[in-house]
């Protein structure tokens, strides 16, 4: 596969019970599984898979309710119910084992309660900005951000300040631009 051939993504719908699950894949090989976090889709690891490609198979799954993605009918949102989407989905989809699994945000839970049941199907594992814990409560936000039509609007009108606000961050200040150059 050249360079150009593994740059160029693939989209299919997998149907996962009784829903179309969104699927955006690049490259040939290994698989790698990359799982998304809130509020996005599978589309964010492009520029991540375009590297990745030339050496393996990308898969980037939009996750139930998410860019283009159904829920299914019986989908748990609990740990358990995490777990069996990705193993469904790995199934319907026909994605090799074992695999590497890359996961952020939202996706952690699903690649970390998945793993947990199913040690041998995981090659290699890297989470970035994640949690699990199965005590975790969504904060006030993240549960307006779940709702049906709330969740849109609340976007909608949130602008940077608030989302720092209400996310507990701290407000963004002004860059600086230091320079490691003599001289400057």
């Amino acid at each position: 596969m050249t360079k150009d051939q593994a740059m160029h993504s693939s989209t299919r719908a997998v149907c996962v019970g009784d829903a179309d699950i969104h699927v955006t894949e690049w490259g040939a090989g290994p698989p790698v599984l990359l799982l998304h976090g809130n509020p996005d889709s599978g589309i964010m690891w492009e520029g991540i898979a375009e590297r990745l490609a030339p050496h393996c198979r990308c898969i980037a799954p939009d996750l139930p309710g998410f860019g283009h993605s159904e829920v299914p009918a019986n989908f748990e949102r609990s740990l358990d119910g995490l777990a069996q989407f990705v193993e469904q989905f790995l199934d319907a989809a026909a994605i090799e084992r074992p695999l590497d699994l890359v996961a952020h945000d939202f996706g952690g839970p699903f690649a970390f309660a998945w793993a947990v049941k199913h040690p041998d199907a995981v090659r290699r594992m890297v989470a970035i900005n994640t949690l699990f814990f199965s005590g975790y409560r969504w904060h006030f936000w993240a549960r307006v951000w779940r709702t049906p039509i709330l969740g849109e609007l609340s976007m909608l009108a949130m602008n940077r300040p608030m989302f720092a606000q209400s996310s507990g961050a701290a407000p963004r200040q002004s860059a600086t631009r230091i320079s490691t150059a003599p001289g400057r």
